[in-house]
């Protein structure tokens, strides 16, 4: 089993290498997860402004968010990646004088495509249903959904410091400095959720 997922990874990281898009699918997962931790937590915040929103509410608006960031972010990403696939291959084969439909590059393409479409998907869909977990748990559990909030935010704040580190590795730039940058713009998006919500309610 482990060896066929080893295989499975190599294949998928040779597809995105070969079709050029391993760069733009790593930058793809970073925006993605950003994104999607940031709007399941600005659900969250905003839910609790209004007396009375249950557990059970909160998850539905978030889920339903994550699945509308799913798809466009599958379709969306998919479409501008064939696109540009199809582009790429024109120019190799203007380059060479020869039909490249068959080729290896062509069906790196296509599927370098399909996964960096995957990428973003999923990552801004598992961001989001991330964060909302103390909702999810709490609808079997209520008695956490007291501390619900306060988990989410700490699950925000942790996975934007994980973000922050993998850009520092990827950069070659300092982690802890990184993490630090990549928390106080979540912190200030988050502030400015707050703040709307404050004058809107």
């Amino acid at each position: 089993m482990l060896r066929l997922i080893k295989a499975l990874l190599v294949r998928i990281s040779r597809f995105l290498k070969y079709s050029g898009k391993d760069i733009v699918a790593r930058r793809y997962f970073v925006l993605s997860v950003f994104d999607g931790t940031l709007a399941a937590f600005g659900i969250v915040v905003g839910a609790n402004f209004v007396r009375g929103t249950s557990p059970a509410t909160i998850v539905a608006a978030g889920i339903g968010a994550a699945v509308a960031m799913l798809i466009s972010g599958v379709t969306g990403t998919f479409m501008t990646e064939t696109a540009e696939s199809k582009k790429r291959l024109k120019e190799i084969e203007e380059a060479m004088l020869a039909d490249m439909d068959e080729s290896i590059v062509a069906e790196a393409g296509s599927y370098g495509a399909m996964i960096a479409a995957l990428i973003n998907g999923l990552a801004s869909f598992t961001a989001a249903t991330t964060v909302l977990l103390p909702y999810i748990i709490s609808l079997f559990y209520p008695e956490i959904a007291g501390i619900a909030l306060y988990a989410a935010f700490a699950i925000a704040l942790a996975m934007l410091f994980t973000l922050g580190t993998i850009l520092a590795k990827v950069s070659r730039q300092n982690i802890l400095a990184m993490s630090i940058k990549m928390l106080l713009v979540g912190l200030l998006a988050i502030t400015l959720i707050l703040l709307l919500q404050f004058f809107t309610g």
